[in-house]
């Protein structure tokens, strides 16, 4: 095959990594419960970046009918952040595989009681498993396995199991494929 024609392939197939979109959701804040936005629609490839602001808490999977109980798939872990940090947050990212909704909520404490859940991609459902979390949501008291990649002081970087995967294994996992494909063009 043409050395050419394998290097265009290449350089085609990675720019399908630049259309991503990263969102970006805020988690907290000072003297806030909230996820925001609380809602968001994206395609497969996109990223989600939670961005931890004041006081401690998560990113957990769970499901419309539960919103206030993880399933497995991911968990930032708890994010703690004294009420005197104004910037340097720490993150958390889910690389989007499917479009089907992923449901999220935090569990410290009663927070997903009172209603700091958030959704991908969750249709006309959002309000229902709002509504879901106020009025069932009794927070879990067990602590999940973290999935994802977190940027934090003890930064952890798994797969998920569900809805999401790390960006960076998603990245990695697509350049090392679409090199292996070129050269085998090549030779």
């Amino acid at each position: 095959m043409n050395p050419i024609l394998a290097i265009a392939f290449l350089f085609y197939s990675l720019i399908g990594l630049t259309n991503a979109v990263t969102h970006e959701v805020i988690v907290g804040g000072p003297g806030k419960l909230v996820y925001s936005p609380e809602s968001l629609t994206a395609t497969v490839g996109d990223s989600i970046r939670f961005v931890f602001q004041q006081k401690n808490h998560t990113a957990t999977q769970s499901s419309l009918q539960k919103p206030c109980e993880p399933v497995a798939g991911f968990d930032s872990g708890f994010m703690a952040v004294a009420d005197d940090v104004t910037s340097n947050y720490p993150t958390f990212d889910i690389f989007v595989k499917d479009t089907n909704p992923i449901w999220v909520y935090c569990r410290q404490g009663n927070h997903c009681s009172q209603g700091m859940v958030f959704a991908v991609n969750a249709g006309d459902k959002f309000q229902s498993f709002k509504q879901n979390a106020l009025t069932g949501g009794a927070p879990a008291t067990t602590s999940q396995a973290a999935y994802g990649t977190a940027t934090s002081a003890a930064a952890a970087a798994t797969s998920s199991k569900s809805g999401a995967i790390s960006l960076k294994s998603a990245s990695v996992l697509h350049i090392v494929l679409a090199s292996v494909f070129a050269l085998s063009l090549i030779a």
